[in-house]
């Protein structure tokens, strides 16, 4: 069974610094050798761990930056709101007889005021 722990991204740095420490210690290896033994040493496990993707450091920690798939949402039923057109125009032509046969109120009256629009009897003779 193949585990992977390492995501995309993780795996490109890993393979980017593995091979720049191994330049890095092909450079430095005559004046320090081992200095540059280590640097390889790093740059292969990095580079190992890079073409695996797995590390066993992410395992002992828990770590997983891999990508997994996610579960896809199940999709909602539909609801059927089909209406008859009929039914429709029956309602809007039975509302809008209903709403002509109302008597129409042409001017506002004030409680208490003896004059359709007019304030009150005693706002009037207060002289407002």
């Amino acid at each position: 069974m193949k585990t992977t722990n390492i995501g995309g991204a993780d795996t490109a740095i890993r393979a980017v610094l593995g091979i720049l420490l191994i330049v890095w210690a092909a450079v430095v290896a005559d004046p320090h050798p081992f200095l540059a033994f280590g640097a390889g040493l790093v740059a292969t496990v990095i580079l190992a761990t890079a073409i695996a993707g797995a590390c066993p450091l992410y395992t002992a920690l828990g770590l997983d930056t891999h990508a997994r798939p996610r579960p896809q949402p199940q999709p909602r039923p539909r609801i059927d709101v089909r209406r008859e057109r009929r039914n429709s125009c029956d309602k809007r032509r039975l509302i809008t007889t209903k709403q002509s046969e109302r008597p129409v109120q042409k001017s506002f009256m004030f409680p208490g005021s003896s004059r359709p629009g007019g304030l009150p009897a005693r706002a009037s003779a207060l002289g407002h």
